[in-house]
């Protein structure tokens, strides 16, 4: 992890005192684990995705597929919400299927707030459609559009995503897809009620085996897509469109793949490729960062990264990321990038399995546009082991939401039963959270004094005050409520003259710290299952 520092985690007392003792704070600090799914046990769930509404940063809205006893035919996907960054979420039942399975979800957001769901309805051997729904109220309710395909056999991983961008094309629908070892996109201007004809985006000629990665939307709509060429020699490509899906330019190869085998274990593994566009104000603007897994062994999988800078040019060459034992499989990375430009990058590992079996959730993060990564780590607070047997399946990706200064990691975990959505909502503050908090009420004026971090950071370092009433906390338990008292404060103290609360009521305070470039936490609730800060550090309440 990062280097440790000293920072606070503050509970209420009284009516008007927030008290606050000291934890232990590292620049990247994973939060507690958080079961997302509130089944019993018998239910698997795997294959996350998750949307960040860009209306309402800790508004989020998750998919997956769901399964009874390994029974394919009882495969469905489920939605789930959250309004406090993850921490909490509601069930929001399935999306309705016409057919036997339905599995492959995707979601998106539309810069309007509205969120799009899209997953594959099959009925086997063969029947299959890519059905699209839309919500317009956050994810409670979903309204069937037009099928982005309705088609018969032998097509399949179909993925949706919103163009959200500031550029020509916001708002279009892509949906990519693969067939018969080909990869196509449709696309859509109405709202899903109509789609266009497929294109074909790898431009692969006779090369009829290629395997479908991530999309993403770059910051002029720029759409890249990557993926496997399976046939030899094997390689990771990427084909990108600048007029809104309607022709491709020729792939681009990323770097050679050495294809990572299931063995030695029972479950489905991939080299698929993630990546993601830096749509953030920094200099990095426009470039993409990519990661897979690859076996150059043929024993052991390790994560291999990559970044195409901004504009024309090529892929760097891939590194392997990490600082894993030799000779220990790493699996399923997942790349994204946050508004600020932070990469944050997670995956299964298997560094500490002594022949058990056990499966650990790591990460990393770059505060450089990749040209450096922190030394990395746990994420998981307890380890499960890898599922075995007939129908074993931790499927084929994990889920991550990025934010300025926060990032959660959602994985497949198998400590409870056959497979949980289980997170993590991973601070990345270079700041250390403000320490010697004190609140005194003195007439009609109350008084908030801090430890001043000027001497740390300069004297430019400006103060954030956030405050609600206790009895507002005590209802939604969330800070939900939490406002911005005052900003840009020069240094401490400062003085509340307004009002009091009712009698019988009380005020709580939080703080933060403020550079030019960089910020502090809100702070922690160290020790908690549910962290109900996160809110206020993916939507701070202070501009």
């Amino acid at each position: 992890m990062g280097s440790k520092s000293t920072a606070k985690w503050c509970g209420l007392v009284s009516v008007w005192i927030l008290i606050c003792t000291t934890s232990v704070w590292a620049v990247t600090v994973p939060g507690a684990n958080v079961r997302l799914n509130g089944d019993p046990p018998g239910v698997r769930q795997v294959e996350p995705m998750v949307a960040v509404d860009p209306l309402d940063p800790a508004h989020l809205v998750a998919v997956g597929e769901e399964s009874v006893d390994r029974d394919p035919d009882t495969t469905n996907v489920r939605v789930w919400v959250s309004h406090d960054g993850g921490q909490k979420w509601e069930d929001a039942g399935l999306l309705a299927g016409h057919a036997v399975r339905q599995l492959n979800p995707s979601v998106s957001f539309c810069r309007d707030g509205v969120v799009w769901a899209a997953v594959q309805d099959l009925d086997p051997p063969s029947a299959v459609a890519f059905l699209v729904y839309r919500s317009t109220d956050g994810g409670m309710t979903w309204e069937e559009r037009t099928p982005a395909r309705d088609a018969a056999a032998s097509q399949d991983l179909p993925m949706l995503v919103c163009d959200d961008s500031d550029g020509p094309f916001q708002g279009r629908l892509y949906l990519r897809y693969s067939s018969t070892g080909k990869i196509f996109v449709v696309r859509s201007d109405d709202q899903a009620a109509t789609w266009s004809d497929p294109v074909r985006v790898d431009a692969g000629g006779t090369i009829t085996s290629n395997f479908p990665g991530e999309m993403a939307i770059g910051p002029s709509s720029e759409v890249w897509i990557g993926f496997v060429k399976n046939t030899s020699p094997m390689d990771i490509r990427t084909v990108t469109s600048f007029d809104g899906g309607v022709s491709w330019d020729p792939p681009q190869p990323v770097g050679p793949v050495d294809l990572v085998n299931a063995t030695p274990y029972d479950y489905r593994r991939s080299s698929r490729p993630t990546l993601a566009v830096d749509r953030s104000d920094g200099s990095f603007r426009g470039g993409v960062h990519l990661v897979y897994a690859s076996e150059p062994d043929g024993l052991t999988s390790d994560v291999l990264y990559s970044r195409h800078p901004p504009g024309p040019g090529s892929w760097l060459p891939p590194v392997i990321l990490g600082d894993a034992p030799a000779g220990t499989n790493q699996d399923f990375p997942l790349v994204r990038v946050g508004p600020r430009g932070v990469v944050s990058i997670f995956w299964y590992d298997h560094r500490n399995d002594t022949g058990d079996g056990r499966l650990d959730v790591w990460g990393t993060t770059s505060q450089d546009a990749g040209s450096t990564f922190e030394p990395s780590f746990a994420i998981n607070d307890s380890p499960f082991t890898v599922p075995t047997g007939a129908g074993a399946l931790l499927g084929d990706h994990l889920a991550q939401a990025a934010w300025s200064n926060v990032f959660l990691a959602v994985w497949t975990d198998r400590r409870r039963d056959d497979g949980d959505f289980m997170l993590s909502a991973v601070r990345m503050f270079v700041l250390d959270p403000i320490e010697g908090v004190h609140v005194t009420r003195s007439g009609g004026t109350t008084t908030v004094s801090w430890t001043s971090q000027d001497p740390v950071y300069g004297e430019a370092t400006v103060y954030d005050v956030a405050d609600g009433s206790l009895s507002d906390l005590q209802a939604d338990g969330g800070f939900a409520q939490a406002a911005c008292a005052v900003s840009d404060w020069p240094d401490t103290p400062w003085d509340d003259t307004r009002s009091g609360p009712p009698a019988g009521d009380g005020r709580y305070y939080l703080l933060r710290s403020r550079t030019a470039t960089d910020a502090s936490s809100w702070g922690s609730s160290a020790g908690a299952a549910i962290d109900a800060r996160v809110r206020l550090d993916v939507a701070p309440p202070c501009p």
